[in-house]
């Protein structure tokens, strides 16, 4: 499975996007993103 880097500014993570934000970046981490395809806010696509 590829690993992929995110960087975040401190000031998105403050504002209304920022738990969200979190909550997409986590469900990928854990679940992971099958081969050849893309992972949006947490969802596959």
């Amino acid at each position: 499975m590829p690993h992929f880097d995110v960087r975040i500014p401190e000031n998105v993570l403050d504002g209304p996007v920022g738990p969200r934000l979190i909550h997409g970046l986590a469900s990928v981490e854990i679940f992971g993103v099958p081969d050849g395809r893309w992972g949006v806010g947490g969802e596959v696509v």
